[in-house]
């Protein structure tokens, strides 16, 4: 197993072919592959989708190897979203002409600047880049990678082509899981791989990341042999080639061997525990609790989810899918909660406390059950 590369970027698409589920993204870039001829883009979608490997595909299929690496610049906006940073680093790239040619390859005139995140940008620094982008139009193109296209401004959505790129269907996220497994000899079976994709919702990104760290829990590090294990093992090799009987005997202690370090395998539990996933039972048992009226008990019950170390923003969403399945509840009282569950996300986002929040949370549901009573 490739310990040392992330399986994120040995498995990245390397032509736009290769992009999963984007048929409509494929069919119009592939297009412009043919004409050597690129847009301004905009990318759109929830996380791990193939938004960046989209255009990091598309730009080696343009440019090849070699021209790659002067010709087609990467930013994080999320890191580098301010005005300063438009100004210098991004107008620097994208008002150098590039002349260098690749034959093998179309190399067209213009480079290509892929701003990730895009939508972390400050309103500023968003208008200085859409004076950026009509001044050096011929020069440079300009893709815009983001979650929520409501972020970005109107004039910079204006001069783009946009594209929505949508979450990966369960079966194909299965396919493309089982051959990374089955490349990387990691043992799953077909339940937990299913539990794996229901965890990710459609983030395939996430879903390998996990895959990755799952196997690196139960696969073997590779053995490190010592001076004396060399020698031993050369003095094997001239054993089985004087005698074949005992060349026999060694391969099956070899094989025996083997099946002993395929004991284990990634279970579902093993990715639960990876990711954070918060258990149906803490769920429940946090429903039940407010169900009780009793103030101390929820209190306890609160003080005991928050020292779980599960992320709250998990809990909640877990919480509002349960509330919504909850048959004890009219439409009303669900929406009452929902809403309630919404402000304290927001409130958690702005920085408050989570004991506080949550427990604030259990106190307006504990309310509503007793509405049922």
């Amino acid at each position: 197993m490739s310990r040392s590369v992330p399986w994120v970027e040995k498995y990245r698409p390397r032509k736009v072919e290769d992009v999963v589920y984007q048929n409509e993204v494929v069919s119009a870039l592939k297009n412009s592959l043919n004409s050597g001829n690129l847009p301004h883009l905009l990318f759109y979608g929830p996380p791990g989708t193939g938004k960046t490997s989209t255009i990091l595909a598309i730009s080696k299929q343009l440019f090849g190897p070699k021209l790659f690496q002067t010709r087609v610049k990467e930013l994080n906006a999320s890191d580098e979203r301010g005005i300063d940073v438009v100004r210098d680093t991004v107008k620097k790239f994208a008002s150098l002409s590039s002349i260098s040619v690749d034959p093998k390859y179309p190399s067209p005139k213009f480079k290509i600047l892929i701003l990730d995140e895009a939508d972390s940008m400050t309103s500023d620094a968003q208008n200085a880049l859409r004076r950026i982008m009509e001044l050096y139009s011929k020069e440079t193109r300009f893709c815009l990678i983001c979650n929520y296209v409501s972020k970005i401004i109107d004039p910079i959505t204006s001069r783009c082509a946009k594209f929505r790129f949508k979450p990966i269907k369960k079966e194909l996220m299965f396919d493309r899981l089982k051959y990374i497994a089955t490349q990387e000899r990691v043992p799953i079976r077909d339940k937990a791989l299913n539990s794996l994709i229901s965890m990710t919702n459609g983030d395939l990104r996430s879903a390998i990341t996990l895959l990755q760290s799952a196997a690196a829990m139960v696969l073997p590090l590779p053995k490190q042999l010592t001076t004396n294990q060399i020698s031993q093992n050369k003095e094997k090799e001239k054993e089985k080639e004087k005698d074949k009987e005992t060349g026999m005997e060694i391969e099956i202690e070899k094989e025996d061997d083997e099946d002993e370090d395929e004991d284990e395998e990634v279970t579902t539990s093993l990715i639960m525990e990876i990711s954070g996933f918060v258990p149906a039972k803490v769920i429940n048992e946090f429903i039940e609790t407010c169900k009780s009226n009793s103030y101390n008990n929820l209190v306890k019950k609160v003080k005991e989810v928050i020292y779980s170390a599960y992320s709250i923003q998990k809990i909640l969403l877990e919480l509002m899918n349960r509330i919504i399945e909850e048959n004890s509840l009219n439409n009303l009282q669900k929406s009452t909660i929902c809403e309630k569950i919404a402000e304290k996300e927001h409130s958690l986002i702005d920085g408050a406390d989570e004991f506080l929040q949550l427990l604030d949370l259990a106190a307006c549901m504990t309310s509503t059950f007793q509405q049922i009573k």
